[in-house]
């Protein structure tokens, strides 16, 4: 499967965590917690939500997670964003998956409502877009304006896939004839990811729940190996080589990671 132009390359990634800590450090949190955004600040009511949420134990922000993940709307789509930041930051994957999909649960229905233009099956590609494009922000440590206000991030990318089905549309119906004497091989289309690739990526995830979701978001998104992923889970490569390949089976994609 190709992947996103978006993801980044795995070396540089490897470098996020410790740049992130290196900031966070550097800019201390204020008297209740609440560490600073590195760029922008966020409004006042995701500030004072905040404050609440670091007043909470480690176990209720767990049972936070698995409420908003059932439908709770006790805590905003930013609080999730933040909660996905703070896990990654730390290294802590357990928590990372928990306080994605609680932001995945919170997040669909506005995600939804901001799908215009979009046929009816195309609405949950949309949204499953519009997640991975926040999970790859989270991972590059550049979802501070997520935080800021989610709604208006997500409308900004929503837009931009709006634009992006247009102009295929369009450009369905122009076809360039190559000049008499140009070499075929010109008119080769580039090998790299695509905006159907990248729906493709978004429509499989979405056919997927549960532990698969995660190791499928893990493994092909997140770039985690057997090895790390064993280790979170607590099992043997071998289960999570079995997940991997059933995950791959339900979205229709052979082999490994492409």
């Amino acid at each position: 499967m190709a992947k996103s132009s978006e993801v980044d390359d795995p070396g540089e990634l490897a470098q996020v965590e410790p740049t992130r800590a290196a900031r966070m450090k550097a800019r201390p949190p204020d008297l209740f917690g609440v560490p600073p955004l590195a760029k922008g600040q966020r409004r006042a009511d995701v500030e004072e939500e905040l404050r609440r949420w670091y007043a909470l134990t480690d176990i209720q922000r767990s049972q936070a997670f698995a409420d908003a993940t059932r439908g709770a709307r006790d805590w905003s789509a930013e609080v999730f964003v933040h909660a996905s930041v703070q896990a990654y930051a730390e290294g802590n994957r357990r928590k990372l998956n928990m306080a994605f999909e609680a932001f995945a649960a919170r997040a669909t229905p506005l995600l939804l409502s901001q799908a215009w233009g979009s046929a009816e099956n195309e609405e949950e590609d949309q949204v499953q877009e519009i997640l991975l494009h926040t999970c790859r922000a989270i991972v590059a440590g550049t979802a501070d304006y997520a935080e800021v206000n989610f709604a208006d991030f997500a409308k900004k990318k929503a837009i931009s896939l709006h634009r992006s089905r247009e102009s295929r549309f369009e450009g369905a119906f122009d076809q360039v004839e190559p000049e008499p004497d140009s070499d075929p091989l010109d008119h080769v289309a580039d090998r790299v990811p695509t905006p159907e690739a990248r729906a493709l990526l978004a429509q499989s995830v979405g056919k997927l729940t549960g532990r698969l979701r995660e190791v499928f978001i893990q493994y092909h998104v997140l770039e985690r190996t057997y090895e790390e992923i064993a280790e979170q889970y607590e099992v043997d490569e071998s289960a999570v080589r079995l997940w991997i390949k059933k995950a791959n089976a339900i979205v229709g994609l052979q082999g490994g990671r492409s």
